[in-house]
């Protein structure tokens, strides 16, 4: 049995916002009514808003350099020098701090206001920089291309479907030289997990509107804005970027904040043989 008819295009993404305007009990199922795709849709239309890309290109933010949880990632980076490839260029705020360290910088954003903007940041403050407006799920790579890979926070939580997300990194590493890393953030957050009841009820709705059936505990619409997905446990971090085909080098929750952060490399270590620097599990702390 279905609640709602399924006529015409746009429908879910309509029902999705219908639900986060109609209250706090609805305003939780709205991710369940939603498909991957419109929820991607859901977030681009949220970032081209003049006022959110004012707000991304604004100098005070662009030239206040990396946030604190960014800056301990950057530390641990073994690669610091190369070519970097931003994903989530913005208005150029981690972009052009890059530059300066004296990386050559790709930033990719699909906001091509966005692009403009990262790219004047970056002649007034003397820097080099190519930006390129593009989907990242379609994004053509030049193979064995890339020092470092870098998610701007927290991006890789933002892609639907776990599926979706090793897809992407498997392509990303094809791009990386042999010795190159991703420097992954994400959302971390065990208590955003619902549990047996309320998991119950979503794929309930689900079901009525044929909506998200692709639908994962730890997924929401973070802020009502976009979509985000929690991870809820250190294990379902590290089987994801195993799945992958990635080491981890260092992994890190912060204690301060829903967010985590992952250096990953390429498999390519003899069988049986960890590359220096995996004693990853005492970073844990």
């Amino acid at each position: 049995m279905r609640i709602f008819p399924q006529s015409f295009p746009g429908f879910h993404l309509f029902l999705g916002r219908l639900f986060l305007r109609a209250g706090r009990f609805l305003r939780p199922l709205a991710i369940m009514v939603m498909r991957p795709e419109d929820l991607i849709r859901f977030a681009r239309e949220t970032y081209q808003d003049p006022a959110v890309i004012a707000a991304w290109g604004n100098q005070e933010m662009v030239d206040s350099g990396l946030k604190i949880d960014e800056q301990e990632l950057f530390d641990e980076l073994y690669q610091k020098e190369g070519r970097l490839l931003l994903l989530g260029l913005g208005g150029g705020r981690e972009a052009l701090f890059f530059a300066r360290q004296g990386y050559k910088v790709t930033g990719v954003d699909y906001i091509p206001e966005l692009v403009k903007i990262a790219d004047q940041h970056a002649r007034r403050q003397g820097v080099k920089l190519e930006g390129i407006t593009a989907d990242i799920n379609n994004l053509a790579l030049q193979p064995l291309h890339y020092d470092v890979v870098w998610f701007t926070r927290p991006l890789y939580s933002t892609f639907p479907t776990r599926k979706r997300r090793i897809k992407l990194l498997k392509h990303l590493a094809e791009a990386m030289q042999p010795e190159g890393c991703i420097a992954c953030q994400f959302h971390f957050d065990p208590g955003a997990h619902p549990g047996k009841s309320k998991l119950r009820i979503r794929r309930l709705v689900a079901a009525l509107t044929l909506g998200n059936f692709a639908y994962e505990p730890g997924d929401m619409l973070w802020g009502g804005i976009e979509f985000s997905h929690a991870f809820g446990s250190e294990q379902e971090v590290t089987s994801e970027f195993a799945e992958a085909k990635l080491e981890i080098h260092k992994l890190h929750f912060s204690a301060y904040s829903p967010r985590g952060w992952a250096i990953l490399r390429k498999q390519i270590s003899p069988a049986g043989h960890s590359r220096p620097g995996m004693g990853w599990l005492n970073n844990l702390a």
